[in-house]
């Protein structure tokens, strides 16, 4: 009974999110093209292969060919919902702290997440940006796409959406640009406005 509970409770989540992200498909635009990008700046050989981390119930998988990708979470409950979801894709539980991410990231020159960092602090940000620079084969590329967190003035909503949200670690555009220190990193804004009081960005490093 529990374990089926646990299940509508995430079924009307999902639900919930893909409403409110408008089945993310600005998400997916702006992946597809940063895709697209670095499948022209990678060689011909070996097929770059693509790693989301955070990746829930695989919400962004379709926006990648299933033989190219693998989503991890460490959420086995999400991870199972992924693969009853989307059958052509592959997905598994992995703690990003752990060897079996480094030696994911070892086959994986595309990455990306969603909403993930803000829910780690500056220095596991870092911890984990070195890790992909060391172990990621190169050139490789990295997404990262992100709420922010307005100024109270500016938009008390979504101030006071950011400031409830499970992420302790909601960032202005400035607070996540800081996480890359020296690194060039493109940037682009978007708003789900009015299913979110709030802008996101998508922050794309490339790592050579």
């Amino acid at each position: 009974m529990n374990t089926h509970l646990e299940h509508l409770r995430y079924d009307w989540y999902k639900r919930s999110q893909d409403y409110i992200h408008r089945g993310y498909a600005p998400q997916k635009a702006i992946l597809s093209r940063a895709w697209e990008e670095h499948r022209g700046a990678v060689p011909a050989a070996p097929r770059p292969r693509i790693l989301e981390l955070a990746c829930g119930g695989g919400s962004l998988a379709e926006a990648f060919p299933g033989e190219d990708y693998i989503g991890v979470d460490a959420s086995a409950e999400r991870v199972e919902a992924a693969r009853r979801d989307h059958p052509r894709h592959a997905f598994e539980v992995c703690d990003v702290n752990s060897p079996a991410f480094d030696a994911l990231l070892a086959r994986s020159d595309f990455v990306f997440c969603h909403g993930l960092l803000h829910h780690i602090d500056d220095r596991d940000c870092g911890a984990l940006l070195s890790r992909l620079s060391r172990h990621a084969p190169k050139p490789a590329t990295f997404v990262a796409i992100e709420p922010l967190l307005p100024k109270l003035w500016r938009n008390p909503l979504g101030y006071a959406v950011g400031m409830l949200d499970e992420g302790h670690f909601f960032r202005t555009s400035e607070g996540y640009r800081s996480l890359y220190k020296d690194m060039p990193v493109a940037v682009e804004r978007f708003s789900l406005f009015p299913r979110l009081p709030l802008e996101m960005e998508a922050f794309t490093v490339r790592f050579d």
